[in-house]
C-alpha cells in the first residue's frame, strides 16, 4: 500500500444522534471532517492550493479556533503533585505519574488572533498548550498531535466536538482531549489518559461538566468509544458517545469516518458535496433543538462554566476484557 503524502487527512462520514429518554429522537446527516497533524499546518498550507491555514480559503484551519479562550490559556488542569492514574477494574495500577511540581513547563497562551502569514508561530502555540496541559496533568507526550475537527469552509465553523489525538516520541497514544463547544461561545475541555484494548479501541469516560444542550440535564456521565486514527488508505475512524444519567442511558452520539487522501481534488469534491456545512450543522442544531421543544422537554438553566478550562479525568477503570494480551 502506498503511504500516504500526509500524516494529515480528509475523512468522509456521517453524525448520528439518537435520544432515547425522556422522548425518543434521532438525526443523521452527512458531513467531512479534517484531521490535522500540527506539525504539517504549515506545509499544508505551502502545497495545497485549497487549503488555508490561518487566512482565508475554500477550507483552512485557524490555531484561534481551538484550545484555550483568552486568559484560560496560562492555566494547569492539575495543582501541582496530583496524580493521574489508569487502572484495572481490579483496583491494580497500569499506569501512574505525578503533575510536576517546578514550574519550568507552563502551557502555553493562544496564539493572537491575527498570527503571522503561513502560521509557524500560531501552530507551534496550540501544540505547545496540548504539551503544557499534557505535563501538568503527569501524562508522558512529546510525540504528534493530531486534531480531528471541522475545518473552516469559506471562512466559517462550529465544531461542537473537537478531538485531539496526543502521542508520546514513540508514537503511541498518551491521551485524548475531547474539546466541547456550546451555542453560547463557550469551550471546555476533558484530558483522559488513552488506553487501548486488544480490538484497538480505545475506552474513556468522565463526568458532564459542561454545560452543551439546553435540553439536557448535568447530572450525567460520557462514555467514549474511539476507533483512533492510523493515517492509512480508506481507514475508519469512529468516536461514539453513550452519555447516561442515574437510570441507565440517555443518549446515543457517533462520528463515522472514513479516510480520503488530503489533496486538492479530494478538497474540491468535500467542498461540493457539502458546500454549506457550517451552515448545516448550526442550523442543524437549532432545529433540531425546536423539534425537542416541541416533543415537551424543558429547558435547563445555564449554569457558570468550569472554572477551569480542562477537566483531567485523575482515575479510569479499564475492564479486564480490553487490557492488551488479555484472553
Amino acid at each position: 500500500m502506498e503511504p500516504s503524502r500526509f500524516a494529515s487527512g480528509l475523512y468522509v462520514g456521517t453524525v448520528m444522534h439518537h435520544r432515547v429518554k425522556p422522548v425518543r429522537h434521532r438525526l443523521s446527516y452527512r458531513v467531512f471532517s479534517l484531521l490535522a497533524d500540527l506539525d504539517e499546518l504549515p506545509r499544508l498550507d505551502r502545497e495545497l492550493r485549497l487549503f488555508a491555514h490561518n487566512r482565508f480559503g475554500l477550507i483552512g484551519f485557524r490555531d484561534r479556533d481551538f484550545g484555550p479562550l483568552g486568559e484560560d490559556a496560562g492555566e494547569s488542569p492539575l495543582p501541582p503533585g496530583e496524580r493521574v492514574r489508569v487502572r484495572g477494574e481490579r483496583g491494580e495500577d497500569l499506569q501512574e505519574s505525578h503533575t510536576p511540581r517546578s514550574h519550568g513547563i507552563h502551557p502555553m497562551h493562544p496564539p493572537h488572533p491575527d498570527p503571522l502569514p503561513g502560521g509557524e508561530r500560531a501552530s507551534w502555540a496550540i501544540k505547545g498548550w496540548a504539551e503544557g496541559q499534557l505535563a501538568a496533568a503527569g501524562i508522558e507526550g512529546g510525540g504528534p498531535i493530531r486534531l480531528l475537527c471541522f475545518p473552516r469552509v469559506l471562512g466559517f465553523v462550529f465544531n461542537p466536538l473537537c478531538v485531539w489525538f496526543c502521542h508520546r516520541r514513540d508514537g503511541t497514544l498518551a491521551a485524548i482531549i475531547h474539546e466541547v463547544s456550546n451555542t453560547f461561545g463557550q469551550r471546555h475541555a476533558y484530558l483522559i489518559p488513552a488506553a487501548s484494548g486488544p480490538d484497538g479501541l480505545v475506552r474513556q469516560q468522565c463526568d458532564k461538566r459542561f454545560y452543551v444542550s439546553p435540553f439536557m440535564d448535568m447530572e450525567t456521565a460520557y462514555h467514549f468509544r474511539i476507533r483512533p486514527p492510523k493515517g492509512e488508505a480508506g481507514e475508519p475512524l469512529e468516536v461514539a458517545i453513550r452519555q447516561t444519567d442515574a437510570g441507565g442511558p440517555v443518549l446515543h452520539a457517533s462520528l463515522t469516518l472514513r479516510r480520503v487522501e488530503l489533496t486538492d481534488g479530494a478538497i474540491l469534491r468535500a467542498w461540493a458535496r457539502h458546500p454549506l456545512m457550517t451552515a448545516k450543522v448550526v442550523a442543524g442544531i437549532h432545529w433540531e433543538a425546536l423539534h425537542l421543544w416541541r416533543k415537551g422537554l424543558a429547558i435547563r438553566p445555564r449554569p457558570p462554566a468550569p472554572a477551569h478550562p480542562v477537566t483531567v479525568v485523575k482515575d479510569i477503570v479499564v475492564p479486564d476484557r480490553f487490557r492488551e494480551g488479555h484472553s
